[in-house]
């Protein structure tokens, strides 16, 4: 019986990581959260939703083990360094036209250092679905032509799932506005700065523009089916929202799956609520008091709220 990969495809800021969390608790399912960037969570020291680096997770030590990577040698294990999208406007059509070429008629993909780091995160997953007993497998790294390239490479191997999860723009760049948060390790408290860059609304609203938008017409174009899920409605109701979604992926509701913390799980990458968050909460509408008027009345009229 083959298992089960599902992407899961947004924007930044969009609950993906919350949404890995809820579902990696069900017996049947391991979440990843964002094994995309497995290499530079490593090199960077992060940590594991266990509270341990991934250096030192144990689970990590032992994917890598089975991977045959080395120490030191994980710094030629890329997943991440080279980017699908360039911003030189001619490499990232040509890009879109070989994925699409590859997709359909098995043209072999232009760009050979993509295609190797690819096979790298193949590898990577294909490790994980081997030594774990579970079915379902969460991959909540956002990226949609990744996703449409693993798709294509997996796609005999493994039943291939699409979630489209949707929030409100709103609560997106409230959320990027936000500077610190605060963590409990070891039963201190941490404020953590989640980068030091200045807020720019418009750069914002142009980035969850953009990605929307092509988010919508790269599901249209390479005929990905899909089932759409919306943040508010889950994290309002998750029982209800997954009656749907569980029937999607062939997943079954347990009870404890609305306690985030009643299994050890070991999501990689996302935001730090892969550590902090312990259940889900009704979202809030926050915008009001972190946006102002003004940057509030371009959403509306950007995304005719």
């Amino acid at each position: 019986m083959k298992k089960t990969i599902v992407f899961v495809i947004c924007h930044g800021r969009s609950g993906s990581t919350l949404l890995s969390k809820f579902l990696g608790v069900n017996s049947n399912a391991i979440a990843l959260s964002e094994p995309v960037f497995f290499d530079t969570q490593h090199a960077l020291g992060e940590l594991c939703s266990c509270e341990k680096t991934y250096y030192d997770c144990d689970f990590w030590k032992y994917i890598r083990k089975e991977m045959g990577i080395k120490d030191g040698e994980l710094e030629k294990f890329n997943t991440s360094k080279y980017p699908f999208v360039t911003t030189n406007k001619i490499t990232k059509l040509l890009n879109y036209i070989s994925l699409y070429c590859y997709t359909k008629f098995s043209v072999p993909f232009i760009n050979k250092k993509y295609v190797d780091q690819i096979n790298n995160e193949v590898k990577l997953l294909d490790t994980i679905a081997r030594v774990r007993g579970e079915e379902v497998i969460i991959d909540a790294s956002k990226n949609m032509p990744r996703a449409i390239f693993l798709k294509k490479v997996l796609g005999s191997k493994y039943n291939i799932k699409f979630v489209y999860l949707k929030r409100d723009p709103r609560s997106v760049i409230a959320s990027q506005k936000k500077k610190d948060f605060v963590l409990e390790l070891g039963g201190k408290e941490t404020v953590l700065t989640k980068d030091k860059q200045k807020f720019d609304f418009e750069v914002n609203l142009e980035q969850v523009r953009r990605i929307e938008k092509n988010n919508k017409r790269l599901f249209k174009v390479f005929g990905v089916e899909k089932l759409d899920l919306v943040y508010e409605d889950f994290a309002t109701n998750p029982k209800e929202a997954f009656k749907e979604l569980g029937a999607y992926i062939g997943l079954k509701w347990e009870d404890n799956m609305l306690d985030l913390d009643s299994c050890e799980q070991h999501l990689l990458g996302g935001n730090y609520s892969r550590i902090k968050a312990k259940s889900i909460h009704p979202p809030k509408t926050e915008w009001n008091e972190l946006l102002t008027p003004e940057e509030l009345n371009r959403i509306n009229d950007t995304f005719e709220l």
